[in-house]
């Protein structure tokens, strides 16, 4: 009787979690006082002046006021920044789509986050002195001739192109990523392409972070895995499904089993695109031997 008592105050309670994550982070509300702004004269209500834009309650310059105009130099200082990346783990899928349902302000942009983040991930690359792993080259064999020879240095130089070049294989997988995304969950979702693009920047925004955490715990940087991150696959999978039961709404199993299938079509394609690459060495060797 006790056990089955604190299994319902346990589900009593993960139910107010839940509740609590769906609200939506508006902007402060106004008292309704009546404001004439300093700047131009205007009589209004509410924070902002509508002709200027100047707050209504101007107060003296601060540390904190200092420190946010040194992070407007980055542009870092007119979004909340901080709440974003407390969002993109408390509650991502629910702040993804308040973000497109048009609380843009109530968010730091999802472009200029993703860029302020690679930097800043270069740059504990620089601080630690982290290199990229160097890709064992194939060893040929004596026994193939000079045309068999040819093929397998092009096979090799292009997978170690992928391999040591993790830009372009990120961005080929984001791209991949959002496609299959968008078409596996369409039937589900009302997220269009576009809109399923920019969930994906925020989803890569989070994976930065998550980057970030393991370069400093480990001093190394991450490999990256079947999806277009830098962290483990088992820990991707475990993020993906938290955010997208989120972001679609629906339970733990459709989830799984769908990203399951994104999973195999991102294997699928990156072994198309192997096949091809072995095809165009060989019908490159025979066109140099003619």
């Amino acid at each position: 009787m006790d056990l089955k008592r604190w299994l319902h105050r346990l589900n009593v309670r993960f139910r107010w979690i839940e509740r609590k994550k769906r609200r939506v982070s508006y902007a402060p509300q106004h008292s309704g006082e009546q404001y004439t702004c300093q700047h131009c004269g205007t009589q209004f209500q509410g924070n902002y002046c509508p002709q200027c834009g100047k707050v209504a309650k101007w107060t003296k310059f601060t540390f904190k006021r200092l420190f946010l105009n040194f992070l407007d130099i980055w542009g870092l200082g007119n979004r909340p920044m901080l709440r974003t990346i407390r969002d993109l783990f408390w509650r991502p899928g629910y702040m993804i789509r308040d973000y497109l349902n048009g609380h843009y302000l109530s968010y730091f942009p999802p472009f200029k986050m993703l860029a302020v983040l690679t930097i800043f991930i270069i740059f504990l690359a620089w601080c630690f002195n982290i290199q990229k792993p160097i890709s064992d080259n194939l060893i040929l064999s004596s026994e193939l001739d000079a045309s068999g020879k040819q093929i397998m240095t092009f096979i090799t130089d292009a997978f170690n192109f992928l391999k040591e070049h993790l830009l372009y294989s990120i961005l080929l997988l984001n791209v991949l990523l959002v496609f299959y995304t968008w078409l596996i969950f369409k039937k589900k979702s009302d997220l269009n392409l576009v809109e399923t693009f920019f969930s994906q920047i925020y989803i890569n925004c989070q994976f930065h972070i998550i980057t970030i955490v393991l370069m400093l715990l480990t001093q190394s940087m991450p490999s990256l895995s079947i999806y277009p991150y830098m962290v483990p696959d088992l820990l991707a999978y475990i993020v993906l499904i938290y955010d997208y039961k989120q972001l679609y709404g629906m339970k733990t199993w459709p989830i799984m089993w769908r990203i399951v299938v994104i999973t195999i079509l991102l294997v699928v394609t990156y072994v198309f695109l192997a096949v091809l690459i072995v095809v165009l060495a060989v019908v490159i060797s025979h066109i140099h031997l003619i």
